[in-house]
C-alpha cells in the first residue's frame, strides 16, 4: 500500500515539473509581428542636380577628346553607345573610338554651354546642349558649333551616354564635311529654227495638185 501511495505521489510530482518547464515564458507570449517593412521611397534627384552632373560627364568627355583619350572614351560611353553625326553617319562606339585611336581627329577645343537636361526615370535623361569645336581632321583644320542631343542612362559606374545627335549650328565644320550639292538640271533645247535657204527652197517646192495630165 505504501509503495502504491509513494509512486502516485512521484507521478504527480512529474507532471507538476512538466507543466513548469514547458511554460518557460512565464504566460507572455508575444504575437508574431506579421507587419509589412516600411515601404522606402526610390532616391530621387532634382533636375538641377541632373544637370549639373550630367554637365560634369560630359566636361569629362570633352577633356578627353581633346587628348585623344580613347580609355576614358570608352568609359563614358555604354557599350551599345551610336552617334549620328551632322552629315547623317552614324558611328557605333567601336568606330568611333577607332576615329581617336588612329589620330584621324584631333580636337584642340570642346567647350559645353547652355545644358539643359531633363528626367526619365530615376536612371534616363536627356539633354540638349551647344558644343563649340575647333580642330584638325586627317590634318586639315576645321571650327564651328553644333547642338547636341543626348540620351543618358545612370549605372553603377555613373551617368553614360547611350546616344548622341550632333546639328550644325551654320555651315558644318570640315570635321563633317557637307555632302555635295546637285547640280541644277540643264534647261531643255530648244527645237533649231529653219535655215534661210531651207526656207526658200520651201517656198519654190511645185505643189502637187494632183493633175496628171
Amino acid at each position: 500500500m505504501k509503495k502504491n501511495f509513494l509512486l502516485i505521489a512521484m507521478l504527480i510530482a512529474a507532471s507538476f515539473l512538466l507543466i513548469a518547464c514547458g511554460d518557460t515564458t512565464g504566460g507572455n507570449t508575444a504575437a508574431p509581428d506579421n507587419s509589412a517593412p516600411e515601404n522606402t521611397a526610390p532616391e530621387t534627384t532634382s533636375a538641377a542636380d541632373v544637370e549639373a552632373e550630367l554637365k560634369k560627364d560630359m566636361e569629362t568627355t570633352g577633356a578627353a577628346l581633346l587628348k585623344n583619350d580613347t580609355e576614358t572614351l570608352a568609359n563614358q560611353w555604354s557599350d551599345d553607345y551610336m552617334v549620328v553625326m551632322p552629315d547623317g553617319k552614324v558611328y557605333t562606339k567601336t568606330e568611333r573610338l577607332e576615329v581617336f585611336k588612329s589620330g584621324e581627329v584631333k580636337y584642340e577645343k570642346f567647350d559645353i554651354s547652355d545644358m539643359k537636361a531633363r528626367t526619365l526615370g530615376n536612371d534616363s535623361a536627356v539633354s540638349i546642349s551647344t558644343i563649340d569645336v575647333k580642330g584638325t581632321n586627317k590634318g586639315k583644320p576645321f571650327e564651328g558649333s553644333w547642338r547636341l542631343t543626348a540620351v543618358h542612362r545612370k549605372t553603377g559606374d555613373g551617368w553614360k551616354s547611350v546616344s548622341s545627335q550632333l546639328t550644325s549650328i551654320g555651315p558644318p565644320p570640315a570635321d563633317m564635311p557637307a555632302k555635295p550639292a546637285a547640280e541644277p538640271a540643264k534647261p531643255a533645247e530648244a527645237p533649231a529654227k529653219p535655215s534661210e535657204a531651207n526656207k526658200a527652197g520651201e517656198a519654190n517646192k511645185p505643189v502637187d495638185t494632183g493633175d496628171t495630165h
